[in-house]
């Protein structure tokens, strides 16, 4: 539910500057304006956008595995359009979904233990 996102996102750039200082404040800025920019022009959810700026803030190595991980998706998306027209069965691709898959090999690939 959007109302959820809210709590965490109006923490976010305080969270960023407790946690990175300045540098990692710099970061959740930039993210915030530009998925503010890309949810404007209604590429992105609300959500979504949230969920972004605070990875920014608090995991910034799981926003950018998420983002590889949306990026790799469009990429599969686009090549089954292209060998099999109308076989992608998605009109658009669930952003958080992909940042949640950010989190996850975020902490697979730091702590490889807990898979097993």
């Amino acid at each position: 539910m959007n109302l959820l996102t809210v709590p965490p996102f109006l923490a976010a750039l305080p969270l960023a500057h407790w946690l990175g200082g300045a540098d990692r404040l710099g970061l959740a800025v930039l993210v915030l304006v530009c998925v503010w920019l890309m949810w404007r022009e209604g590429l992105l959810g609300a959500a979504d956008a949230k969920v972004a700026t605070v990875l920014a803030a608090a995991v910034p190595a799981s926003l950018v595995l998420g983002l590889y991980v949306l990026w790799l998706w469009l990429a599969l998306g686009r090549i089954s359009r292209w060998m099999r027209p109308g076989s992608w069965p998605w009109s658009g691709i669930p952003g958080v979904t992909g940042l949640y898959c950010g989190v996850v090999l975020t902490v697979c690939l730091q702590y490889p233990y807990a898979i097993s």
